[in-house]
């Protein structure tokens, strides 16, 4: 069978969470989809980059990249870092399995309270690489093949469901348009337009 596998914690990197993703890696069938989602916030009680790669390094050192320091570990980079931690993590688990590998597709980061990241791809065949490679992804911008392309951002408005009902009326606006009903960053209020665009452009070409 083939499952679609979500470990969605909702704590920082860990021994625990790369030994998980090592075992879906080696257990998964192939046709697979796997995504992890971890905490990006900062170790607590530990100041700066050095002290943040001597603590990820006693949890993940063994999927560490060669040459890595303390550059690698500031606020700006620990997204890249942890998602290539968890990448290693799962290649090792799929290591010594014949026709078998871990094809990257997600990379995301994004606010959930915290700074969060969530990476995924498929368990998959050869020929499961060799459809995934075929396929047209103009379309979908945060499709991500190689981690180290960099990450997608989801930037969204904190909008409660009313909300979110009142803008959806509201599209396509004009570029000045701002609801009366409850305040909003003019700059929000663009992205949420731009993003429900492209879901119409997605939908009138799908149909």
């Amino acid at each position: 069978k083939q499952h679609l596998v979500w470990m969605d914690y909702d704590s920082r990197l860990s021994n625990l969470v790369v030994a998980d993703a090592t075992l879906a890696g080696s257990t998964l069938s192939p046709g697979s989809i796997l995504l992890i989602t971890v905490d990006l916030e900062p170790p607590p009680g530990e100041d700066g980059p050095e002290q943040w790669l001597t603590h990820y390094e006693a949890e993940a050192g063994r999927y560490f990249g060669a040459g890595w320091n303390s550059t690698n570990f500031t606020l700006e980079s620990l997204p890249i870092t942890i998602a290539t931690i968890l990448f290693n993590a799962v290649e090792n688990g799929v290591l010594g399995r014949p026709n078998v590998q871990f094809i990257p597709l997600f990379n995301f980061v994004y606010a959930d309270g915290h700074r969060m990241l969530t990476i995924g791809g498929v368990i998959g065949s050869d020929l499961h690489a060799r459809q995934i490679k075929a396929c047209d992804f103009s379309r979908q911008p945060y499709i991500r093949r190689v981690f180290s392309e960099g990450q997608f951002t989801i930037s969204v408005p904190k909008l409660t469901r009313k909300e979110r009902i009142l803008m959806d009326r509201e599209m396509p606006c004009a570029d000045t348009w701002n609801p009366s009903e409850f305040e909003i960053a003019q700059d929000e209020v663009l992205r949420f337009a731009v993003r429900s665009q492209r879901s119409s452009s997605r939908l009138s070409s799908s149909s």
